[in-house]
């Protein structure tokens, strides 16, 4: 999934999760740039998402990502789950 060059850091992300026994489930809802032939599309996208270890020193989880993504349509071609880390600057 290539994003155009000088729009990969222009996109929104909102993520929301509710507490589901002991991880976090919820969507993650984005605003991404893509290319498509000689313009760039705005599509809005919905995936999943699970953090299922929240500390002071990291974030884990896992969310659902694109395995590929039809612009013309803003719509994925499929998609697969992968784990994160997220560790806060200091």
């Amino acid at each position: 999934m290539d994003q155009p060059a000088g729009y990969r850091n222009a996109s929104l992300h909102a993520i929301r999760v509710k507490k589901t026994g002991e991880k976090w489930v919820g969507k993650t809802n984005a605003y991404l740039a893509f290319q498509y032939y000689d313009q760039v599309r705005w599509c809005s996208t919905e995936t999943g998402i699970e953090i299922t270890s929240v500390t002071p020193s990291r974030i884990e989880g896992r969310a659902e990502t694109f395995t590929g993504f039809n612009a013309r349509k803003c719509e994925p071609k499929g998609t697969k789950w992968k784990p994160f880390t997220w560790i806060p600057k200091e």
